[in-house]
């Protein structure tokens, strides 16, 4: 059974209400690079802006692991809990 240390951080995902304007902030004041982007959605190494409605309230952001086996990463954090 795979544990939460042997998973590996994929990217974190903030949620934004103008995307445009987000996406000049992160690409032209930080200097962020997009991997890959379309109009509700933008990439960068592990870390995306979305603009799309977020599963909890409009301050939400998500963090993103990956996993060998998500039923058996699932059941572990369920038994540890």
């Amino acid at each position: 059974m795979p544990t939460p240390s042997s998973a590996q951080f994929a990217l974190a995902v903030r949620y934004v209400h103008d995307m445009p304007a987000a996406r000049h902030f992160y690409v032209n004041v930080l200097g962020l690079k997009p991997e890959r982007e379309h109009a509700a959605f933008i990439q960068f190494d592990h870390f995306a802006l979305a603009s799309d409605a977020p599963l909890g309230d409009d301050r939400a952001a998500e963090l993103c692991w990956l996993v060998a086996d998500i039923d058996d990463a699932w059941q572990t954090l369920k038994d540890q809990a």
